[in-house]
C-alpha cells in the first residue's frame, strides 16, 4: 500500500520509475550499471520534473523547531567578555607544569605565546541562587629554541 502511494506521488510529480529517464529535451537517458551491480543515473542529466539545482538537497523545514520540544535556552542577565590577553615569554621546558612539552619532544628553552579569552555569564534562578557560567579558552603557541 505504501509502495503504491509513493509510486502515485512520483507519477504525479512527473518522475518516471522505469529503467529509462528523460532529460529536458525528452530524449531517453539510460542508467549505467555500477561495478557492484547497482544502477546509477548519469548525474549530468536530471530526471524529469526535478530542477537541476534541487538535486541532492534535502528539503529543509520551514519552522526551525528546537531539538527538544519544551527546552528553552537559558536567559542570562549579564554576559561579560574579557578581551583576549596575549603574553609572550622565553620559557624552559623543565618548568612546564603539565609536562606536555616533553611529551612532544621539546627540550631546553622555547618561546611561548599564550592567548587567553574569557566569557562569564551570570543569572539568578527562581529560588534565589546565583549561577555563574565561566569559560576560559587558552591557546598556547610554542616555538622551539633552535628555531627562534
Amino acid at each position: 500500500m505504501a509502495r503504491e502511494l509513493r509510486w502515485r506521488v512520483r507519477a504525479a510529480a512527473g518522475v518516471d520509475s522505469g529503467d529509462e529517464l528523460e532529460d529536458e529535451t525528452g530524449a531517453a537517458v539510460k542508467k549505467e550499471e555500477a561495478s557492484n551491480g547497482a544502477m546509477e543515473v548519469d548525474p549530468a542529466t536530471p530526471p524529469t520534473g526535478v530542477a537541476g539545482s534541487a538535486l541532492g538537497k534535502k528539503r529543509r523545514r520551514q519552522d526551525a523547531k528546537p531539538m527538544f520540544r519544551n527546552w528553552q535556552p537559558p536567559e542570562w542577565e549579564k554576559v561579560e567578555t574579557v578581551p583576549t590577553r596575549e603574553t609572550q615569554a622565553d620559557f624552559s621546558v623543565e618548568e612546564d607544569a603539565d609536562g606536555w612539552m616533553k611529551g612532544e619532544g621539546l627540550a631546553g628553552q622555547v618561546k611561548r605565546t599564550l592567548k587567553v579569552n574569557e566569557v562569564s555569564k551570570i543569572r539568578r534562578l527562581g529560588n534565589g541562587t546565583i549561577e555563574r557560567y565561566r569559560v576560559v579558552r587558552t591557546v598556547e603557541y610554542v616555538v622551539p629554541g633552535n628555531m627562534v
